[in-house]
Order: C-alpha cells, then sequence, then structure tokens
C-alpha cells in the first residue's frame, strides 16, 4: 500500500498537481464591439483549453480591441498564488458612472472566472462596483496611473477602489454576472480570465495512474 500511494504521489506531481501560481490564465481576447450608450456590446473569447464565447452589454465608455494602450503594465498588481500572468495585450472593456446594469455572459458557462480590473476609482475618489454575486480579491497594487491601488471587499458583493488595479475571482459557476457603479468616474477597465481547476489535474492523473497499471 505504501509503494501504490508513493506511486500516486509522484503520477500527482508529474501531472501537473502543483502550486497554483504555475497555472497560465487565458484572458479575454475582446474582438468586437459597439459602443452606443446604453446598450454598448463587446464580444470577445476566452481560447486555450476552453473555447469560451464573452460577451458584455451596458454602458463601455470604450472598448479597446489589443490596438492601443496597454493599461495592464505594470504587471505585479495582476499577480497571486493563484494567477501567474496579467493580460498580455491591451483588451479590455472601460466602463463608466453611467446608470446602467452593465452584464457578462459565457457560453458555455465557466468555473471559478478571474476579473482584472484597472483604474477603479481615483487618487482621491473611491469608486464601487454592486456585484449580483459574491467574490474574493486576489490581488491589487498601483498601476498604470500610479497608486495607491487598493481593491477592497466592502462587502461581499460591493468591490471598492480607490486607483485600484488587481484580480477579483468569483468562486463557482457562472453563465452571467451583473454589476452597477456607485460614485462612478471617468473610466475604470475590466476583462475576464480562466484557469485550471485543481480537480482537472486530478483526473489527469488518476488517468495516468490507470494507464500504467494497464501496461503492466
Amino acid at each position: 500500500m505504501k509503494r501504490r500511494a508513493a506511486v500516486v504521489s509522484m503520477l500527482l506531481l508529474g501531472a501537473g498537481v502543483v502550486p497554483a501560481s504555475a497555472a497560465v490564465v487565458e484572458w479575454t481576447d475582446w474582438y468586437a464591439a459597439t459602443r452606443d450608450y446604453p446598450s454598448s456590446v463587446a464580444v470577445g473569447q476566452i481560447g486555450g483549453a476552453w473555447n469560451v464565447g464573452v460577451h458584455y452589454n451596458g454602458g463601455a465608455e470604450f472598448v479597446d480591441l489589443g490596438q492601443g494602450i496597454n493599461y495592464w503594465v505594470p504587471t505585479a498588481p495582476y499577480l497571486s498564488p493563484g494567477v501567474s500572468n496579467a493580460p498580455a495585450t491591451s483588451d479590455m472593456v472601460a466602463v463608466s458612472a453611467w446608470p446602467v446594469t452593465h452584464s457578462i455572459a459565457f457560453s458555455p458557462p465557466v468555473t471559478n472566472p478571474l476579473m482584472a480590473v484597472v483604474s477603479l476609482g481615483s487618487s482621491s475618489q473611491s469608486t464601487q462596483w454592486n456585484f449580483n454575486q459574491p467574490f474574493t480579491v486576489l490581488s491589487f497594487g498601483p498601476g498604470y496611473f500610479g497608486g495607491p491601488g487598493t481593491l477592497a471587499n466592502t462587502t461581499s458583493n460591493v468591490l471598492t477602489g480607490v486607483e485600484g488595479n488587481g484580480v477579483i475571482q468569483f468562486v463557482g459557476t457562472f453563465s452571467t454576472l451583473t454589476w452597477t457603479v456607485t460614485n462612478g468616474e471617468n473610466w475604470a477597465g475590466f476583462t475576464f480570465g480562466l484557469v485550471p481547476t485543481p480537480g482537472t489535474a486530478v483526473v489527469v492523473a488518476f488517468a495516468g495512474l490507470a494507464a500504467t497499471r494497464r501496461r503492466r
């Protein structure tokens, strides 16, 4: 039994069950948009192993389809034990204080999506995004426009930023997410991403174990 347990442990390590810091995030490639207040639309895709369609509707101030200024630098505010890479291009949707509901739809539904946020609030004014789902703040810090760079869960569903930059995560499986803006500003940007779940690596590991036993 001890030897079998050791083999399972080795296979788990070899199959990719490693600290979450090694997980590479696939961020949304935004490729089409129309700016028409109060019903702006942006369409994107999360590629890699997911092939997930991402659809935004709401009051977008502007949408960057990867050809503008990369506001995701410096990358430090977006990195954490669960996120190893910031968005690599300028792709993002920017929203302002317009009194509309912002919505994101995923097709198919996704598990534990990440939301990267840039410049929520200003250095002298906080802004709140009021979500329909609870979330966890994974990281934050000074970004493209400086600091303070703070993001905080004012409540389980409310994100408050003071020139905030970072990443939050929604835990569960979602087909849609919505939010409104309180005490808004000129604009704050966002994009969404996905990482492999630990369960996926475990399944791969045991599949490898079964194949090894069959060969023997």
